[in-house]
């Protein structure tokens, strides 16, 4: 009687075991604060690196786990983890985890966009020069006209009538006050800068074909590039609306200095039309 009470005894105890080693094991989680997780979801990575869900239950999940499988356990707001059960926790048929607060990230992303805009909208400095403040002013050159907007100016602070083209590198702000220019002048979006120096040839734009010039007081690399490193000059070519459109100048000085400028352009819309 008491050898059969023994085997009796003895198989309890393996079938016991075997059910810790293989079988159902109760996950529980709970974060820091010894309070449940109770949106926690919980899945068995096998072997072969796939994933086998749990089953939830008002108290946790019910997980079957085989030896050498790890339980994983997520939850919105909490870090990630992922454990291997001890063979006490096999045997035991639960599983305590502990989830830690997920760590605050924080995406930035920049964007740089050519687009129109309306001026007060952009959160940079920047000042217009139209076509009737052109017309306007008496200055006979495009970057005499461009001295009046406040921070403008080049290396020799001189006109381009009378300087050489190697001292006409513009200065936003004050950065670059020297040959080379800091700041990038472009005619119609292309870049007129010296390859070399960074000068510019002003003599070479008529202020008759010019729409507007745009000045941005202040680094812009992100939209024009690193020789934009002051800020930008960003001149749009004249447009028209009529179908025809036609404009020039002529000016005479003493010293035998002569100049004359012309302006021709045409609305290919409006022409077809």
């Amino acid at each position: 009687m008491r050898t059969l009470v023994f085997q009796i005894a003895f198989v309890l105890a393996a079938a016991v075991g075997s059910f810790g080693q293989t079988g159902d094991m109760r996950v529980i989680v709970r974060d820091t604060a010894g309070r449940t997780v109770v949106n926690a979801a919980a899945e068995v990575k096998t072997a072969d690196g796939t994933a086998r869900p749990c089953s939830s239950t008002a108290e946790g999940s019910i997980c079957r786990i085989e030896p050498g499988e790890a339980i994983a356990v997520s939850a919105e707001g909490f870090a990630r983890i992922e454990r291997t059960a001890t063979a006490g926790e096999l045997a035991a048929g639960e599983l305590n985890l502990t989830l830690r607060p997920a760590g605050l990230r924080e995406t930035v992303v920049v964007s740089a966009e050519r687009t129109e805009a309306r001026l007060g909208d952009s959160p940079v400095s920047i000042a217009v020069l139209g076509r009737g403040a052109l017309e306007r002013t008496a200055a006979p050159t495009l970057d005499d006209a461009l001295r009046q907007v406040p921070g403008f100016s080049t290396f020799r602070r001189s006109s381009s009538r009378n300087s050489n083209p190697t001292t006409q590198g513009v200065s936003l702000r004050g950065v670059g006050a020297s040959g080379a220019s800091r700041t990038a002048v472009l005619f119609d979006g292309v870049a007129i800068n010296d390859p070399f120096g960074g000068w510019v040839q002003w003599n070479r734009i008529s202020p008759l074909a010019v729409e507007q010039v745009e000045v941005v007081r202040g680094g812009a690399s992100s939209l024009y590039g690193s020789g934009s490193l002051s800020g930008t000059v960003a001149i749009e070519p004249r447009s028209t609306r009529e179908p025809f459109a036609a404009a020039g100048e002529f000016s005479a000085g003493t010293q035998e200095t002569l100049t004359a400028a012309g302006f021709l352009g045409t609305n290919y819309q409006k022409l077809v039309r």
